[in-house]
């Protein structure tokens, strides 16, 4: 026999023994008439059981195969259940539900975690660009108010952005031009948008491109060495490009290139129309690009207005050569000369 207590709130707990068995409702206990579960202190019932006067209580016996009751008798059903399995489980019709919710979601919140990362990326290229900036206008300073040309095809064999292999015209070292003045740290030349867009080549820019009006704007002498502009030559320096994100897509890549080009090959002779070449400058960044400006303040400019070449590459603003031309002109004695 198993003894259980039914307590004041009328319930029962049940000894370890008697496990195993479910309990699927509340009982009422039976009791002789004219015992109301109280008597003396120190009295005994009829089955030598001693009780406390404040006892609320009724010993109650639990036999096999029967309900708790006096002796024996059943006062409610006893279920057994032995399954140790759940009887609930999704079934496949809610499973697939569940999958379609969870991809509806995912492509929502995808462009927009993708534009919030693009977001931080374009900070951190701001950063970079703005650097490179700074370090031309050092280079100005130490060097009679001249810019940093944008290539030395003689014997000094130097980029904007460093030392270049002869044979290939490529594998940049980061060693001379602007390196000097940004503690030769690459990461300032890396956008960082650009790094998982790039298939090819290595001209060590890392991504950004150099205004070739700046760069050439009193043109080439014999040694081959590009002649850069000079700070008092500009008439509005804060809106002339000097540097922006660059990109050369070619073969199916995009590459890196030391230049962004204006839209008109006859700049170089003050022209504003003329043969328009492929863009360089890169719009990667949702559509837009960085841009420093030749007094070293940064913006993001964008979207194209003038296209040229492959999708994201362009100028932005005007939507012909002349407009987009302001952008870059030194000055506009160029134009008269």
């Amino acid at each position: 026999m198993h003894n259980c207590t039914l307590m004041p709130e009328k319930t029962a707990k049940i000894h370890p023994a008697g496990v195993g068995i479910l309990l699927k409702y509340p009982f009422a206990a039976r009791l002789r008439p004219g015992d109301h579960g109280q008597k003396a202190a120190g009295s005994t019932d009829e089955y030598g059981k001693v009780r406390k006067s404040t006892e609320q209580t009724v010993t109650l016996f639990l036999k096999k195969g029967v309900g708790f009751g006096e002796r024996g008798k059943t006062s409610f059903p006893v279920k057994r259940s032995f399954s140790p399995l759940p009887k609930s489980a999704f079934t496949l019709i809610e499973l697939l539900v569940v999958i379609a919710i969870i991809a509806i979601l995912a492509a929502i919140l995808l462009p927009a975690l993708n534009q919030a990362r693009e977001r931080g990326r374009m900070a951190s290229c701001q950063s970079n660009i703005r650097q490179l900036g700074m370090a031309n206008l050092l280079y100005a300073e130490s060097n009679h108010d001249y810019f940093i040309f944008d290539a030395d095809w003689g014997e000094r064999k130097t980029y904007w952005c460093g030392k270049f292999s002869s044979s290939t015209y490529g594998d940049v070292e980061a060693v001379g031009g602007l390196n000097d003045y940004m503690g030769n740290d690459e990461n300032i030349r890396s956008c960082p948008s650009f790094v998982s867009l790039k298939q090819g080549g290595n001209n060590g820019t890392g991504g950004y491109g150099y205004s070739s009006c700046i760069g050439e704007w009193n043109k080439q002498d014999w040694s081959g060495m590009n002649h850069p502009a000079k700070l008092s030559q500009f008439d509005r320096p804060s809106q002339t490009i000097m540097f922006s994100d660059n990109a050369y897509f070619t073969n199916g890549q995009l590459q890196e290139n030391i230049s962004i080009e204006p839209p008109s090959w006859g700049w170089f002779i003050g022209q504003s129309g003329g043969g328009m070449p492929e863009s360089l400058m890169h719009f990667r960044h949702n559509g837009k690009t960085s841009v420093t400006w030749s007094d070293g303040h940064v913006s993001t400019e964008g979207p194209v207005t003038l296209k040229s070449g492959t999708e994201n590459f362009g100028w932005f603003g005007g939507d012909d050569q002349e407009s987009v031309m302001e952008y870059f002109w030194v000055n506009r004695d160029r134009i008269s000369r």
